[in-house]
């Protein structure tokens, strides 16, 4: 029974059985390492040798069993031999050449069993089987039709040429197709075990057998059909067998990765804060990534007086590099909300301006952020980082716009980075909404942008602040009627009145 690693190097997955002989020669002169890199080049060569070694094993038992067959036969012709006749010489020998064959097979069998633990020792027992094999079965019959023609004067001198020379290649064929059949073999793998038959070959031809120079002629001509056919099938299986190992070790990689992504999605979202839904001043967005985790992220701190600070930033980017910067921001933020519990809006952003430039802007990583406090009382102090603007909704509908006030985060070092925070009176019924521009350049299907007039239309559209995160998320997914182009996160903030 075959183990299952044997099991698994054999399996077929529907997408490799449809790659076709088209697909199977994708990247066919690229190493499995260089496609899949070391660890899955090893084990491609673990399961190619497994697969070998079982095929090679059977095709020596199988081979042995029809050479016994053969043996059997041509005993039986011995018993019943006309010893006048000159071809009784081949009659007398034939069993010889059985024997000789099935202990060859017989042999290669035991030694790929026990003694070949690496492909290239199967592979060296199975081409030596081949050759050996092969070379004789084209050398046995021509000096045996010599002989018979030296003890027969009658016999026309291209008999033997024609009738050994087509022997010689029709059991080649059979030998070598039978052994593709079994032995997923590569292209060189394949025609090795041929050279030191072919050379056999020829110098059969040309040296040993008589006739017209036409008829070897022919016969040369004629050879390749002995060992393309199986050089065609075994590199085909070869391929085939590499096409489903790739398209396996992909498959896998994918599922890893999906796993993987998604248990990093659930990290993410965990340091996202709950809305805050209660207090002075309270809290409520939206988010979704554009992959799995996204470079978007929020933070929020309650100060000891009920205040809050909320900071919105977008790291440049998609995925998962843009989510390990933001992770790694919000470390920041949140290392300077235990340090500092009185925080300000100018203090967050040049936290984060400081690590941003430190550590993220020489992998050539920046990120927007604007970071907006709204104390107890009702005053707004905001920051904009090169961020898109945020929206105040005064009571009355009016709009104001949170315009930038600082370069993006990284760009610019500590010493020369300034704020310029702004200040703004909050009135109890005043809402606070702000976004990352995956709101604003959502595309639709005709590539036209979700806009900012969308999106002040909703800010004014008279809905509860808190339902307007929701309201903005559901009116950028109708617009754009397919996957995410950007990560999307949008964020009210208001004063209970």
């Amino acid at each position: 029974m075959a183990s299952g690693d044997e099991r698994k190097a054999t399996e077929i997955t529907p997408a490799a059985d449809a790659l076709g002989w088209g697909e199977a020669l994708l990247d066919a002169g690229t190493s499995i390492e260089a496609q899949l890199g070391p660890e899955a080049a090893a084990r491609f060569e673990r399961e190619l040798y497994l697969f070998q070694r079982r095929r090679a094993f059977w095709y020596c038992i199988a081979v042995g069993f029809l050479v016994i067959a053969f043996l059997v036969f041509d005993l039986l012709d011995v018993l019943h031999a006309d010893w006048t006749n000159s071809e009784s010489l081949i009659t007398l020998i034939a069993p010889g050449l059985d024997g000789v064959l099935a202990a060859m097979y017989a042999a290669a069998a035991v030694a790929i069993q026990r003694r070949a633990k690496t492909r290239q020792q199967v592979l060296a027992i199975f081409s030596w089987l081949l050759a050996a094999g092969g070379s004789v079965m084209v050398v046995a019959p021509a000096f045996l039709w010599s002989f018979v023609e030296a003890g027969d004067p009658t016999r026309e001198t291209w008999e033997g040429a024609f009738i050994g020379g087509m022997s010689a290649i029709t059991v080649v064929f059979l030998m070598h197709f039978l052994a593709s059949l079994f032995v997923a073999l590569s292209p060189r793998e394949a025609v090795m075990p041929l050279v030191p038959i072919t050379i056999a070959f020829v110098a059969t031809v040309a040296f040993v057998y008589e006739g017209p120079v036409l008829l070897r002629m022919s016969l040369l001509v004629l050879w390749p059909i002995a060992g393309a056919p199986g050089v065609l099938w075994s590199t085909w299986r070869h391929r085939r067998f590499v096409s489903r190992f790739r398209w396996q070790t992909l498959g896998g990689r994918y599922r890893d990765m999906r796993a993987d992504l998604r248990d990093a999605r659930r990290v993410h979202e965990s340091q996202f804060p709950a809305p805050i839904l209660e207090g002075p001043v309270r809290m409520q967005f939206a988010y979704e990534p554009m992959r799995d985790v996204g470079g978007d992220y929020l933070f929020a701190h309650r100060k000891a007086d009920g205040g809050l600070v909320v900071v919105i930033f977008d790291v440049s980017g998609h995925g998962v590099a843009s989510a390990l910067a933001a992770s790694r921001l919000h470390s920041e933020l949140d290392r300077l909300a235990t340090d500092r519990p009185e925080m300000t809006a100018d203090e967050a952003i040049v936290v984060l301006n400081k690590f941003a430039h430190r550590a993220l802007a020489p992998q050539a990583i920046f990120a927007s952020a604007i970071a907006i406090e709204i104390a107890s009382d009702g005053s707004l102090r905001y920051v904009n980082a090169g961020h898109p603007p945020g929206l105040v909704r005064r009571e009355d509908g009016t709009l104001r716009d949170l315009p930038a006030t600082a370069t993006l985060l990284g760009v610019l070092d500590a010493a020369t980075f300034d704020t310029a925070g702004e200040v703004l009176a909050l009135g109890p019924r005043d809402l606070v909404v702000a976004s990352t521009d995956g709101v604003h350049e959502a595309p639709s299907p005709s590539g036209e942008f979700f806009g900012d007039d969308r999106f002040r239309a909703l800010v004014t559209s008279g809905s509860a602040p808190e339902r307007i995160p929701s309201a903005v998320l559901d009116a950028v997914r109708r617009h754009r009627d397919d996957e995410p182009a950007d990560d999307v996160l949008v964020v009210a903030i208001w004063r209970n009145a």
